[in-house]
């Protein structure tokens, strides 16, 4: 290409130098990259007296290259199989467990022979217990696969521990074994961080701490550490006087799917991916869990994760202090007695028919007029018919025919302003923006919960109180 070369050449001529890849053809026939650099010579007086010109062969290195490329593309298609089996599995595993679960549920509600509940309760218990399996699993598969972003929300973090040790405390005295709950020092009255996570790291130990102590107790000890230029630490402690480990144990007892040995998970059982799986959340919080034990003696576990935004207890007004903010994090705003959904219309659009049932009976026992239909297309063809007959809708995301995220689009499109709440089994990172990006007002994650659903279904679909008539 001359008419190139001489416009290659004239720049080097203003600028001093010019570099360009050039394609040149071997006398074998293949082709070649070429690097071709030219400079301009010039005298005292500023004369152009010739070029200099490298020429570096880097066809190898296009290679490399396009071969790195192609390698980034592969990986990044096996990630994004991933990441969407992940999603299946979750749909899959979780959907399912909404009926074991909620059926569950009904039926200890209704029964009353002794002996049936008792079989209730084990089926109840072993339901939750594949659950957590189920969770610990995907949990482990999204961490690996790049997806799990922390939050950062406030939260008062007494009132978190507190509502942890209250939940575990069942557990422990079930075993016959104390759960003691301590706050060494003052604790800011609201801090900043990923609530939920730092919450399943701290039941994770407990847990742990329970599973392997049969006499004496676990304590949980909350200790703030500020310390000067640098982020403000929560420590969570939990100690127990348990079966203890021994020195080589405590090498790979992070490492996913490792336990003591053959003999301890055969009488205690587990994944071995809970501490794994805690770890991991504490690094991605900014900090890590350090771990000390001795055979016999028990062990001690300390989670310390960074924590932002705190507010001391000192400028909280004096009804506010100790976890009686409003916004506690907490297993229920309103305690054991479900709220009522009367007056309340719901659309629910679902296409399992056994959680259809399910979560219609839920709602209507509390009250709710349910209607029934088994995909996005008939949801949007009802509402077109009946535009004003709902108070709120509950869409399962994934459906044939017309999926959640489409049907929410379509009646947003055309004018429906009334509350969207999803219902989805997926349960990853990044979907619950993707059902709020699609329409949606809230979201659920199957299994159900049918306190938090009601609850849920309470607060965005409140029910008008007609004002006071004269007397």
């Amino acid at each position: 290409d001359v008419t190139g070369l001489e416009i290659f050449v004239a720049v080097a001529e203003v600028q001093g130098v010019e570099e360009r890849e050039w394609t040149y053809l071997h006398r074998d026939g293949s082709a070649k990259r070429v690097s071709l650099a030219v400079t301009c010579l010039r005298d005292a007086n500023g004369k152009i007296i010739g070029y200099l010109g490298v020429a570096t062969d880097i066809t190898r290195q296009k290679q490399y290259e396009h071969e790195l490329q192609l390698a980034k593309d592969n990986a990044e298609a096996a990630n994004l199989s991933k990441s969407r089996f992940l999603a299946n599995m979750s749909h899959e595993l979780r959907t399912p467990m909404t009926a074991i679960l909620g059926y569950s549920d009904v039926l200890l509600d209704r029964c009353q022979d002794l002996d049936n509940r008792e079989y209730l309760q084990v089926v109840r218990r072993n339901g939750e217990h594949l659950l957590r399996i189920i969770n610990d699993v995907l949990d482990l598969s999204k961490i690996e696969a790049g997806r799990m972003e922390m939050e950062e929300l406030p939260v008062c973090p007494r009132a978190l521990i507190d509502d942890v040790c209250n939940a575990m405390r069942v557990r422990a005295e079930g075993k016959g074994i104390r759960l003691q709950c301590e706050y060494a020092g003052p604790l800011p009255y609201r801090i900043h961080l990923d609530p939920t996570r730092l919450r399943q790291i701290v039941i994770n130990l407990i847990g742990n701490a329970i599973k392997f102590t049969d006499v004496g107790q676990v304590t949980v000890q909350t200790t703030f550490e500020v310390i000067e230029g640098q982020p403000s630490l929560l420590h969570v402690s939990v100690t127990d006087t348990g079966i203890g480990m021994r020195p080589e144990q405590l090498e790979t007892l992070f490492h996913p799917f490792a336990q003591a040995d053959a003999s301890t998970t055969r009488r205690y059982g587990g994944t071995g991916l809970g501490l794994s799986i805690s770890r991991r959340l504490a690094q991605q919080m900014g900090g890590d869990i350090a771990v000390t034990s001795e055979p016999g003696q028990g062990s001690a576990f300390v989670v310390s994760v960074i924590v932002r935004g705190e507010t001391r207890a000192d400028d909280v007004p004096d009804g506010k202090r100790h976890g009686t903010d409003e916004h506690r994090y907490s297993i229920s705003s309103t305690g054991d007695a479900l709220v009522r959904l009367d007056e309340r219309h719901i659309l629910l659009v679902e296409d399992g028919p056994d959680n259809q049932r399910l979560i219609a009976f839920l709602l209507r026992k509390a009250g709710a007029e349910v209607q029934i239909v088994g995909n996005g297309l008939e949801a949007v063809e009802y509402m077109r018919q009946h535009p004003d007959s709902v108070d709120i809708i509950l869409m399962d995301m994934q459906m044939p025919v017309l999926d959640g995220y489409e049907a929410t689009r379509q009646l947003r499109d055309e004018g429906f302003t009334l509350p969207i709440v999803a219902l989805t089994a997926h349960a990853m990172n990044g979907d619950r923006e993707r059902c709020i990006d699609a329409g949606c007002d809230d979201y659920a994650v199957k299994p159900i919960q049918r306190k938090e659903l009601i609850e849920l279904i309470h607060r965005l679909a409140p029910v008008e109180q007609p004002a006071d008539a004269d007397i």
